[in-house]
């Protein structure tokens, strides 16, 4: 081989190798910071005008500094399996963007748990973002217990979001305890208002006390003006009741006084 022909099959084999290690770091970056737009039902706009970004525990914590604010994540975030303090009290518009939180983790004695504990507000919008890993296991002394991937109790507009993880919730449900109800769902533990569409669960649901309800997507409906549309579970759905009349559970909802509409409700769907 003349010193040409080798200068020639040199510079090629560089070349070769310089390309394939920019596709394979290609593949690492995309892999590592990039959205996977194909785990959500509907399509994904910009964030709002003004919307704060989020890209890490902190910044999600800090919500709770300023709670009728604009926000959006801007990538996958881990919280570790850590514990997280549900955010409090919400009146703004989270859009995850098309992203995930990881090892979402809650566990004690409350009585609304979920990333967002209990939403009130009818103007409040929680979209576009996906739960993994989740892990919130509630275990009440006394009273009611409201558990959702989401959020505990809901009255926001909840679209375009999922949960791939563990949702259990129980209070006492001896017969001296009559009164005590446990609400759980994917989605959110009961839903009073607002709207719910375009999400899904495949993670595992569980409520027990003396009234039980657990579904796919929320453990109660309990309006008769709202719906659940464009949803659907893969995940297993079951109850235990002392109350023989006390136990709702369902694939997408245990107990529906309002409307549903384009539903599949893959479960195994138990009640004790």
């Amino acid at each position: 081989m003349n010193k040409s022909s080798f200068i020639i099959i040199t510079a090629i084999s560089l070349i070769f190798i310089m390309i394939t290690m920019s596709f394979k770091f290609e593949k690492i970056f995309v892999s590592a910071f990039e959205k996977d737009v194909n785990k959500f039902l509907a399509s994904i706009d910009a964030p709002e005008q003004g919307s704060i970004p989020i890209s890490n525990r902190a910044e999600l914590e800090a919500i709770k500094n300023n709670l009728n604010g604009k926000y959006h994540m801007i990538k996958d975030i881990d919280l570790n399996g850590e514990e997280w303090e549900p955010i409090n009290s919400f009146t703004g518009t989270f859009d995850g963007q098309g992203h995930v939180i990881h090892n979402l983790t809650i566990t004690g004695d409350r009585e609304y748990s979920g990333l967002f504990d209990r939403i009130t507000n009818t103007a409040v919008v929680i979209k576009n973002v996906g739960l993994e890993g989740t892990d919130i296991n509630i275990n009440r002394d006394s009273g009611n217990v409201y558990v959702g991937g989401i959020c505990g109790t809901n009255s926001a507009s909840i679209y375009n979001c999922y949960n791939a993880g563990k949702v259990f919730a129980s209070a006492p449900s001896s017969t001296t305890t009559s009164s005590n109800y446990a609400y759980a769902g994917g989605v959110c533990g009961n839903f009073s208002n607002g709207a719910i569409s375009d999400c899904y669960n495949t993670g595992e649901i569980y409520a027990s006390a003396f009234y039980a309800r657990a579904g796919g997507i929320c453990g109660q409906n309990s309006n008769t003006t709202i719906s659940i549309e464009n949803c659907y579970n893969n995940g297993n759905v079951s109850i235990s009741a002392i109350f023989s009349s006390g136990k709702y559970v369902g694939g997408v909802c245990g107990i529906n006084a309002g409307g549903i509409a384009d539903i599949i409700g893959h479960a195994d769907a138990r009640r004790s």
